[in-house]
């Protein structure tokens, strides 16, 4: 009995200790601290974006002919480490600016609709797009018509002689020919060689007629004869042109102008510094009154990603600009409402943008010479005239009645 008894007990603290061991065992389970990734969060930034494109001339082309094509980016703090441009076979080709944001596209001679893609490549990728180029063929003059001779009338009393009469001829008109070029602005220099650092021989008009006489290799310069017969070299980019660039002879650019030894008083341009921009638009001493005032000039090159037009508009006997605005294209149009009446001068310089983020006046540098001033008369609109509000008749209602005389 007793040794049943004792072996009873053995077996009950052998249980005992397992129920003990299985608890410890779970305790330390839960207890034990585990180690919970944290996730990291990495900064991003959104890609650059292809904006627009600009061509120069806007208009459609001529088989063969030449455009400079530029492409707008906005880069949200990226940098772009290569411009790639691609055409199809038979679609054309890139004549100068393969890596940058400019480039030089020449037509197919076969009329029709080319496609001109882009691919920006940065730190963090790249992106495409692209823009549609129109080729139109060049305009042939409608056929003359033949004169037909009128029938020859027999004659019936005598048979062996045959009278024809001869044919008449109608005078016919011919076509009045299409001329070579047409400035298509409204004030184009015409200089001395191909490129801004030839002197300015004369100044044309929107309209004028030339005659293309040649071209530089590029073909962004051609060598034209003016309606005076004077002879000189204009921006292609400024003109409609109604031929095909690929016929026309390639001359040699004259020497560069050097600056003679006679001494000069104080020099009216910087050293290093690109020619001013032209103004066109608007002319001098036209006045406005409120609303939007537009201005424009002329730049012989397509503007780099980098590059904007400094626009100032200062009212006369004030030196600090009442306007200010940087514009990346040849156009501005605002409302000067920061500018009192009076007569205001403009003009306008190119820059160059060195940073996004840093202060004002370290942010631009100027890399032209101003343009000439314009000056204009402004005036503002006036504010639009309204009635008082009509007296509020509730807001005496809870007042108490007035107090009467002693």
């Amino acid at each position: 009995m007793i040794h049943t008894l004792w072996h009873n007990f053995s077996h009950w603290k052998v249980w005992a200790g397992g129920v003990i061991l299985i608890g410890l065992l779970l305790i330390a389970t839960h207890c034990t601290p585990t180690a919970t990734p944290i996730a990291q969060e990495t900064p991003t930034r959104e890609p650059p974006e292809i904006t627009s494109f600009i061509c120069i001339p806007s208009d459609t082309m001529l088989p063969g002919a030449k455009i400079g094509i530029h492409v707008n980016v906005k880069l949200h703090s990226n940098k772009i480490d290569d411009y790639q441009w691609f055409v199809e076979e038979d679609e054309g080709s890139i004549v100068s600016g393969q890596g940058e944001s400019a480039i030089t596209y020449q037509a197919p001679e076969t009329p029709g609709l080319y496609k001109v893609r882009v691919e920006l490549k940065y730190g963090g990728g790249s992106v495409r797009d692209s823009t549609i180029v129109e080729v139109v063929p060049e305009s042939t003059p409608p056929p003359t018509e033949e004169p037909t001779a009128e029938p020859t009338e027999e004659p019936t009393e005598e048979p062996t002689k045959q009278s024809t009469a001869e044919p008449t001829e109608e005078p016919t008109e011919e076509p009045t020919p299409k001329p070579d070029a047409v400035v298509n602005t409204e004030a184009l220099n015409l200089r001395s060689g191909p490129g801004l650092v030839y002197d300015i021989l004369g100044v044309l008009k929107r309209g004028d007629l030339l005659k293309v006489t040649s071209r530089n290799l590029a073909g962004d310069w051609l060598k034209i004869i003016a309606p005076d017969g004077q002879e000189g070299w204009v921006a292609a980019s400024l003109l409609q042109i109604n031929l095909s660039l690929a016929g026309v002879d390639v001359a040699q650019a004259p020497p560069t102008p050097t600056p003679t030894c006679t001494p000069s008083p104080t020099p009216t341009s910087t050293p290093g510094l690109l020619p001013p921009p032209i103004p066109s638009a608007p002319a001098n001493g036209e006045s406005f009154i409120g609303g939007i005032v537009t201005f424009r000039w002329q730049w012989d090159r397509p503007l780099e990603q980098d590059e904007f037009f400094s626009l100032r508009v200062s009212r006369e006997g004030e030196t600090e600009p009442c306007h200010h605005a940087q514009v990346h294209g040849f156009e501005y149009s605002g409302g000067l409402s920061y500018c009192s009446a009076g007569k205001h001068y403009w003009q306008v310089a190119l820059v160059r943008q060195l940073c996004e983020d840093c202060p004002e006046e370290n942010k631009w540098q100027r890399i032209s010479e101003p343009s000439e001033e314009q000056w204009i008369y402004y005036t503002p609109g006036e504010e639009p005239w309204e009635l008082p509000p009509p007296p509020d008749k509730d807001k005496d209602k809870d007042k108490p009645p007035p107090r009467p005389p002693d």
